[in-house]
């Protein structure tokens, strides 16, 4: 029960986000983000754990890890722009540094992800990085056994390489489409 209420009130910390960004740093929120944030939310939460889609589909944490690289990718490229319109005489983001800054944005908050993971799954006996043999799901109960050893590090590194490849993604279209953003900023 504990572990549910951290996790509901984990939910309503990521939905308020981008007004809690609007609101105390006067940082204009696009409402895709929001929508994008919403959608990430019900689908880890409300049809992951809730409707257990965790247990009874196995891709599930592989789809949505995949798309939150593309979602943090994106939530980074859009903070690159909103400094560069702020302070566009006194900054210029070189297209490889941007590039790597979406990657590393999102591969950072993925590690920190897999770290609360961790320290669910050690707090509340859960199943968060799949390290049951038995279960897909994310409670266990004290039936279930264990993987061992180089096994039990397979989702943590799944996980984060699907970070990965979500952000690539979202790098390389920053990469093909950096000089068209910045003339259309140039043009404002």
């Amino acid at each position: 029960m504990i572990f549910r209420i951290l996790q509901f009130s984990a939910m309503l910390l990521v939905l308020s986000a981008p007004r809690i960004l609007q609101k105390w740093f006067k940082m204009q929120v696009p409402l895709t983000l929001y929508i994008v944030i919403a959608f990430f939310a019900f689908n880890a939460l409300v049809l992951g754990d809730g409707l257990d889609f965790y247990g009874r589909y196995p891709w599930w944490d592989s789809f949505l890890h995949f798309h939150s690289g593309i979602i943090l990718s994106f939530v980074a490229l859009w903070f690159i722009h909103v400094m560069m319109a702020e302070k566009s005489k006194y900054i210029y983001m070189n297209k490889y540094f941007t590039c790597l800054f979406l990657v590393v944005f999102s591969l950072g908050i993925g590690a920190f992800w897999e770290l609360l993971e961790y320290s669910c799954d050690g707090l509340f006996h859960t199943n968060a990085q799949q390290y049951m043999a038995s279960t897909k799901g994310t409670l266990v109960s004290k039936k279930d056994i264990p993987l061992k050893g180089h096994e039990a590090l397979k989702d943590t590194m799944k996980d984060l390489a699907l970070d990965l490849g979500g952000s690539l993604i979202v790098a390389t279209y920053g990469f093909i489409k950096h000089d068209e953003i910045l003339e259309k900023r140039n043009e404002r």
